[in-house]
């Protein structure tokens, strides 16, 4: 089997979404040998944490635990891959010169662009990702559902996105489709003898 290679960048690395979803999911697919070691991983962050990679993955592991086993030299090699950038996401600056630089790095394969932050600074993001070349026809940009408060803030998001992606490169995810359906699946139970 062929491992993916690509660049993924979390704005929002290392908070509660990155912590409980993201990093677990990607670990135990990095174990399960979905993607290769030559992979990099960068967390932003309106401050680093002031712990090294590997006790940041350690304490996360142990606040949501990955969906594999694994041998302290997996995740070793997974915290090699990982890095943090302190970056400001509404202004241009020194630390996003410093995100491009890494990414300049591997320019030729997938650059993907995960916002797990409010929807309220997508259009910013999405600019400077813009301003420093970021959007490349390499690169993709992940924002997650749902997209504002009403058909009107959703409408802006999506103009302001596609003011530095193109449609093409823009995926809309829900991590919480059904979300409630499934918190009622014990009333539905219980309220319907059929099930």
């Amino acid at each position: 089997m062929a491992k993916d290679i690509f660049d993924l960048v979390i704005f929002g690395g290392t908070g509660d979404l990155s912590r409980r979803k993201l990093l677990p999911a990607l670990f135990a697919g990095f174990v399960s040998g979905r993607f290769d070691k030559s992979c990099t991983i960068i967390l932003t962050s309106r401050s680093v944490p002031s712990e090294s990679i590997r006790d940041f993955l350690l304490r996360t592991f142990k606040e949501t635990r990955p969906n594999c086993d694994y041998s302290d030299a997996e995740l070793d090699d997974f915290a090699a891959m990982v890095s943090t950038v302190g970056l400001n996401l509404m202004n241009a600056g020194d630390d996003w010169q410093a995100l491009a630089d890494k990414l300049a790095k591997h320019s030729d394969r997938p650059q993907v662009h995960f916002l797990a932050i409010p929807p309220g600074v997508f259009a910013s993001t999405c600019g400077l990702l813009g301003q420093y070349k970021l959007n490349g026809k390499h690169a993709r940009v992940v924002i997650e559902k749902p997209l504002g408060h009403d058909l009107t803030s959703a409408k802006e998001i999506n103009a302001d996105v596609a003011r530095s992606f193109d449609e093409k490169q823009i995926y809309r995810i829900d991590h919480y489709l059904g979300k409630e359906a499934v918190q009622n699946l014990m009333s539905l139970r219980f309220s319907n003898i059929l099930f």
